[in-house]
């Protein structure tokens, strides 16, 4: 059970990153890849915690510390930089406007206090939900559902050198 989650929660974390809408910004002047990088997150948001008591019974008192543990590991797997997660109360964030190159309106987390890092990732706020889905066989025509926890969240990376957060 475990494991599953595990999977879950890597495949959740590439939705953040690869099923994101297109409203990208990307600095020019980035050409490297950063050696580090700190990720600033909100407490997560249980929206019906008898899902946690579900699927994690044994993390409902530090689901905090299992949802950033699991994503400092899932996301140097995945990107292979050493990364340092800290996690803040949705307070400490500033949800910011701005406007995309293609004109596209769009608010973005940004953390209230200044953080020395490389680079930098916020992540604000994150709603955790119970997701189901279901799939139809075509071959058979049987139906079948899944459940899993979701994990929702406004993110932004910002360079740590040149931005004063």
């Amino acid at each position: 059970m475990k494991k599953n989650l595990f999977v879950l929660f890597a495949l959740s974390l590439l939705f953040f990153t690869g099923c994101a809408s297109s409203k990208q910004v990307i600095d020019p002047s980035w050409v490297e890849k950063p050696s580090t990088v700190t990720i600033l997150i909100a407490e997560p948001f249980v929206i019906n915690m008898e899902d946690l008591v579900d699927d994690l019974p044994n993390e409902i008192q530090t689901f905090s510390h299992w949802f950033s543990g699991k994503l400092s590991v899932a996301f140097s797997n995945l990107s292979r930089v050493k990364t340092n997660v800290r996690v803040m109360s949705e307070k400490d964030f500033l949800l910011e406007k701005g406007t995309l190159s293609n004109g596209k309106n769009i608010v973005v987390p940004k953390a209230k206090e200044a953080v020395e890092a490389e680079l930098i990732l916020c992540i604000s706020p994150i709603r955790t939900s119970r997701f189901r889905a279901e799939s139809v066989d075509p071959i058979s025509g049987s139906t079948s559902s899944s459940e899993s926890l979701r994990y929702e969240a406004s993110y932004a990376y910002y360079d740590g050198k040149k931005a004063l957060i």
